[in-house]
């Protein structure tokens, strides 16, 4: 089912768009979300389209909805704010239904060309599209959704080739699944891989230790695997403290390092942070790639140890 207030827009002359109108979708739009909630087969999950106009989300529901999940609800709308989605969350959280945010990070320059694309009843003002651009708060885990979908487009080429209007997901289909204990071989194993290099050429390598180290600390509650287009590439973790949140993994098989995926990761764990008002503290192993991974993403170094480097990013 595909649910956008833009839909109850629609006349026999077009759309036709007036505050009284806009606000009688919006509450249609509610009706029929609730409407399939309650239904005596519910929606397998929602998926809430993020977005500004022209970045994307119809396009991406009817090129992949279908493959996603045919028996989902795609509710379709700008829901830039954190309140937004939550009216829409709070809705859905009763019937303990799966709530998967789908964040189209389009260029602002690609959705005002989109725009100006449209049918003419369909046109928004340029100025209400940078608007809602300026306005818009990056999805997170924190805010009750099950999984986060980052759809990535950062050319900033408004042209057919540079960012595909059916396509948009081949960049970066991106979302982060809570783990359980049944995983920790799995992960054990990725961690092996992702540090293998390193601690070899430091003479530490030790699976052994490797897998011990891990296990000590292990909480399935605060781990995520990192999945991309449905192959789950690694995983990382993120413990609360009292002060500060603790990036205490973050591993990237090698054969998807070097596409961005621990940059989108870093960005979620950034948005939770900043959510909180929380600094975010990570360690590298020295002289490991990861080193200048974390200060190229505004850490900034504040403790050496034997073996490890230690990074700091201030709250926001």
């Amino acid at each position: 089912m595909h649910l956008n207030p833009d839909h109850f827009l629609q006349t026999e002359s077009g759309r036709v768009l007036t505050p009284q109108r806009n606000r009688a979708a919006w509450t249609r739009c509610h009706a029929a979300l609730e409407t399939a909630l309650g239904a005596a087969r519910p929606p397998s999950a929602i998926y809430l389209l993020i977005g500004p106009q022209g970045s994307g989300k119809s396009t991406w529901v009817r090129a992949h909805g279908q493959a996603e999940s045919p028996d989902a609800v795609f509710f379709d709308a700008i829901l830039v704010k954190r309140s937004e989605r939550a009216e829409v969350l709070a809705r859905v959280k009763p019937f303990g239904v799966a709530a998967i945010a789908v964040w189209l990070r389009t260029p602002l320059a690609t959705c005002l060309a989109r725009n100006a694309r449209r049918p003419a009843d369909e046109v928004v003002s340029e100025q209400a599209i940078r608007n809602v651009f300026a306005a818009l708060e990056p999805p997170s885990l924190s805010e009750g959704f099950d999984r986060i979908i980052e759809i990535a487009c950062d050319t900033g080429a408004p042209t057919a080739r540079a960012c595909p209007e059916a396509m948009l997901s081949t960049d970066l289909d991106l979302s982060f699944h809570l783990t359980s204990p049944a995983d920790v071989d799995a992960l054990v194993a990725v961690r092996i891989d992702a540090m293998r290099e390193s601690l070899e050429r430091i003479g530490r390598f030790d699976p052994l230790r490797a897998r011990e180290r891990f296990l000590s600390g292990f909480e399935p509650g605060h781990t995520r695997h990192i999945v991309v287009a449905g192959q789950r590439v690694g995983f990382f973790v993120v413990k609360p403290r009292e002060d500060h949140l603790l990036l205490d993994h973050l591993y990237v098989v090698p054969a998807w390092q070097g596409r961005g995926i621990g940059a989108a990761v870093l960005r979620a764990v950034f948005d939770e942070a900043d959510a909180l008002g929380a600094p975010v503290r990570v360690g590298a192993l020295k002289h490991s790639a990861s080193n200048r991974f974390y200060l190229r993403h505004g850490f900034r170094l504040v403790k050496t140890g034997e073996y490890d480097n230690y990074y700091v990013r201030g709250a926001r």
